[in-house]
C-alpha cells in the first residue's frame, strides 16, 4: 500500500468514528430528554445523595443516581 492510500484510510476511519460518536451522543441526549422531560438539567447537575425540594408540595427527598437513571421524589 502506498503512503497516500494509508493516510486516506486513516482519515476516513477517523471521520467514521467521529460521525458515529456524534450520532451516539445525540441518541443518548434524546433518551434523557424523552425520559425526564423538563428535569433533564436536574439529571445532568445532580449527584447521588443530593437533596431535592419540591417547592409546590414542600416535600423533599434524596436523589439516587445510577449509571443511566436517577430517582427523585414522587417519580
Amino acid at each position: 500500500m502506498n503512503k497516500g492510500l494509508k493516510y486516506g484510510l486513516l482519515i476516513f476511519g477517523i471521520v467514521i468514528i467521529t460521525v458515529v460518536g456524534f450520532i451516539g451522543f445525540g441518541l443518548y441526549s434524546m433518551e434523557i430528554e424523552d425520559h425526564y422531560g423538563d428535569l433533564k438539567e436536574l439529571y445532568y447537575d445532580s449527584k447521588s445523595g443530593d437533596i431535592i425540594l419540591n417547592k409546590s408540595t414542600s416535600e423533599f427527598g434524596i436523589i439516587e443516581k445510577k449509571l443511566e437513571t436517577f430517582k427523585y421524589p414522587n417519580s
